[in-house]
């Protein structure tokens, strides 16, 4: 799974959550763009994506690992 954000921001946190609002991944950023692998995740997930200015930023996606 890959997350890019403007040059001028990082990414401190991504954390991934099914549709119930479980959490299954908290995974720890440091750059604008962040490639994680996310094994067995086979289902709609939110990503909540914290960056170190404060900002938090939500997206929705699918995933068919």
């Amino acid at each position: 799974m890959h997350f890019i954000v403007p040059k001028d921001l990082k990414i401190e946190t991504v954390s991934i959550f099914n549709l119930l609002g479980q959490p299954l991944y908290e995974l720890e950023g440091g750059s604008c763009s962040e490639t994680f692998e996310l094994p067995n995740l086979s289902t709609v997930f939110i990503a909540k994506i914290k960056l170190y200015n404060g900002q938090v930023l939500t997206k929705k996606g699918v995933s068919k690992y």
